[in-house]
């Protein structure tokens, strides 16, 4: 809202909208889709049923970078490469992994437990929940994000998400060598 107001008073801003960011970064943390490949390396046994939008963190680097070349101000960016099922994804973490992909579908009341256990952990431990009630019922649910407006800003074409996985996957493979040390992909 508060970029919306500076764009009405004059300030040179767009918007960008990015679906589920996948890249290399933190594998062990609570707030990055690294942590993705690190519990399905863990053994994962469970996989939601919905799905969502994905894109690379480095068409999100680069659309972005884009913009800010541009000239276009007071619009706003969906950036999303492809719309998957979370099983899928899943299932090719697993692969690049090479380890067993999660075969248990998240049934509603393992979903309703999961959240709740998650947040009685959180007040016994003082620690994040791993699941909120938000996140496990959307893990259900099905979005589609539209990309075209992103696609016809610029001569722009998102990376696939079975590359972006193949090369995350495998910096992922070589930080557990390192003690999971955060990674950057390159260009």
């Amino acid at each position: 809202m508060e970029v919306w107001r500076g764009i009405a008073e004059g300030l040179n801003a767009a918007i960008v909208n990015p679906a589920n960011v996948l890249g290399s970064g933190f594998w062990q943390g609570r707030t990055s889709t690294g942590q993705i490949f690190h519990q399905i390396w863990n053994g994962l046994r469970f996989h939601p049923l919905g799905g969502t939008g994905f894109v690379d963190v480095r068409d999100v680097v680069r659309f972005m970078v884009l913009l800010m070349e541009s000239d276009i101000s007071g619009e706003r960016y969906i950036l999303s490469a492809e719309n998957l099922p979370f099983k899928k994804v899943f299932d090719e973490i697993a692969a690049v992994l090479g380890v067993k992909p999660p075969s248990i579908p998240v049934s509603p009341f393992i979903r309703e437990t999961a959240w709740r256990v998650a947040w009685l952990a959180s007040k016994l431990t003082g620690k994040p929940a791993f699941i909120t009630k938000q996140t496990a019922r959307s893990s259900s649910r099905t979005f589609f994000y539209d990309n075209r407006k992103s696609l016809a800003a610029f001569p722009f074409l998102y990376t696939p998400i079975s590359q972006t996985i193949r090369e995350t996957g495998a910096q992922f493979l070589q930080s557990t060598k390192n003690g999971f040390e955060p990674e950057v992909l390159g260009w």
